[in-house]
């Protein structure tokens, strides 16, 4: 049975919280890695000031991954990213171009967070795997001391079994998840997004109904989760996240929706 830990935060201690609790995550993280889906939409300050609270640094060094986006607007991307950051004080950010491998690789090595923004999370992994890239991604994750955060598509694309898109039955009607492969950070989840907005659900229970094996995590706009890697899965933002596992001793799927502040543990 998992347990639910829910806590209050007054908006008048804000940012005193965001510290003590990106303290707390470090504490407890199995290598000081963390994961941040978010589920799209209005990527608040406190979202990002969260993300940026993980890497433990004061002014810690971040590397934009922009290729979701269609190539022609991958530069108004990064501009948009860059001073999304900009807005927070922090001064040490990078946009990824992978037509430069070596300087890719470098960037990928030294930075302290890497951001990936919406857009398709096909074209964003097609574009890390066609400049071999995605096995540095990987080891900079697993090496510790690093988070990787996304919006959307840079949500979807952490998983493994990774939410690619849908596809009308014929016969039905109905919507089915057209299933791929994502960047492989998160082998055990499968992650959708703009969920509550676009009414998701039935496509993500689909999708682990077809995966067993696999958390189904549904995030609305403007919420995000924090993984540790090891053990649990805190809910920030305005929305709700959804949790859909199968139980082999029941036969079913459960489902547990959390809010901002609560802790789903694995």
């Amino acid at each position: 049975m998992k347990k639910i830990i829910s806590f209050f935060i007054p908006s008048l201690c804000y940012f005193l919280v965001i510290f003590t609790n990106s303290f707390s995550y470090a504490q407890n993280s199995k290598n000081n890695s963390y994961l941040v889906p978010v589920g799209g939409g209005t990527t608040h300050n406190y979202l990002m000031k969260t993300f940026v609270g993980l890497s433990q640094k004061p002014n810690p060094t971040v590397l934009i991954i922009p290729y979701a986006s269609e190539e022609k607007n991958t530069i108004i991307t990064s501009e948009k990213s860059i001073a999304m950051f900009k807005r927070l004080g922090i001064n040490n950010i990078s946009s990824l171009d992978t037509a430069d491998q070596k300087k890719s690789l470098e960037l990928i090595k030294k930075c302290d967070l890497i951001w990936m923004p919406g857009g398709s999370q096909l074209k964003l992994r097609k574009a890390l795997e066609q400049a071999n890239l995605t096995e540095a991604i990987l080891k900079r994750y697993a090496d510790g001391n690093f988070v990787i955060g996304g919006t959307s598509a840079g949500a979807s694309v952490m998983s493994d079994i990774m939410m690619a898109g849908n596809e009308k039955d014929k016969t039905t009607g109905e919507y089915n998840p057209v299933i791929s492969y994502g960047l492989k950070l998160w082998p055990e989840a499968i992650i959708d997004q703009h969920f509550s907005e676009r009414k998701r659900l039935p496509r993500l229970r689909k999708a682990v109904e077809k995966n067993k094996n696999l958390l189904g995590i549904g995030i609305d706009e403007s919420t995000g989760i924090i993984y540790d890697g090891a053990e649990k899965i805190t809910v920030l933002g305005k929305g709700t996240v959804t949790f859909i596992r199968y139980n082999k001793a029941k036969d079913n799927m459960e489902e547990t929706i959390l809010k901002a502040g609560e802790i789903y543990h694995l």
